[in-house]
């Protein structure tokens, strides 16, 4: 079984256009899904991520190495 993916037919020539200039992605992306969909999908898959564990730092004080007003 072979599969043939063509990525561009032409690479110096877009696929589509947009209806105006100031026709953007997020506009794009709110057509197809609905109203306000791409900043609700944002922030859902922002707040998806989770941080596990706690920075540490430790300090040690090196008298050789500080000035202790001597």
């Amino acid at each position: 079984m072979a599969e043939i993916i063509t990525l561009f037919y032409d690479p110096m020539k877009a696929m589509g256009e947009w209806k105006s200039e100031d026709f953007d992605f997020e506009d794009a992306y709110n057509e197809k899904y609905g109203y306000n969909a791409f900043m609700t999908d944002r922030d859902l898959y922002t707040k998806a991520f989770e941080i596990y564990g706690n920075l540490v730092e430790t300090n040690k004080l090196v008298p050789e190495m500080s000035f202790m007003g001597n």
